[in-house]
């Protein structure tokens, strides 16, 4: 996540636990993991921050309306497995898969766009039971994403 240091530089760091009201994190001090109050991090986050998932299935970056194969296929199947899509696996990224993505999308409280990108990818392996994602702490959902 992007911070900012006292004088407001703003500098990179890696969030390596969330435990209860306390954050660890590494590249404040160099060669050291520090524990932070997780408020004290909420006040001089930037809002900015990468997230580190694994592609299992080597989507492309943006699945969309008019392409077709291996990775439609993997979706569609992955979307009926949920209940999204009734339709045949035929690997054409069609009408019925597009209102099939809108649908998991705002179930998945997603931008609605029909589009597969990223967060999308990160939300449909997160709800398959085959895909396990890394979680910042142990815990309930709401604590992982209280941060």
């Amino acid at each position: 996540v992007q911070v900012s240091d006292a004088d407001g530089t703003r500098r990179g760091v890696l969030v390596r636990n969330v435990s209860g009201p306390d954050v660890l994190l590494e590249g404040l001090i160099a060669g050291r993991v520090v524990r932070i109050a997780r408020d004290t991090l909420l006040e001089r986050w930037s809002g900015a921050g990468y997230v580190a998932w694994r592609n299992y299935e080597g989507l492309p970056p943006l699945l969309r309306a008019g392409q077709s194969g291996g990775p439609v296929s993997f979706l569609q199947r992955s979307l009926a497995h949920l209940g999204y899509y009734g339709g045949d696996v035929h690997g054409s990224f069609d009408d019925a898969t597009r209102r099939a993505v809108v649908a998991f999308q705002r179930g998945a409280g997603l931008d609605p766009d029909g589009a597969v990108g990223p967060l999308t990818q990160v939300r449909l392996y997160h709800s398959l039971p085959d895909y396990r994602m890394p979680l910042l702490a142990l815990g309930t959902s709401e604590q992982a994403s209280a941060l």
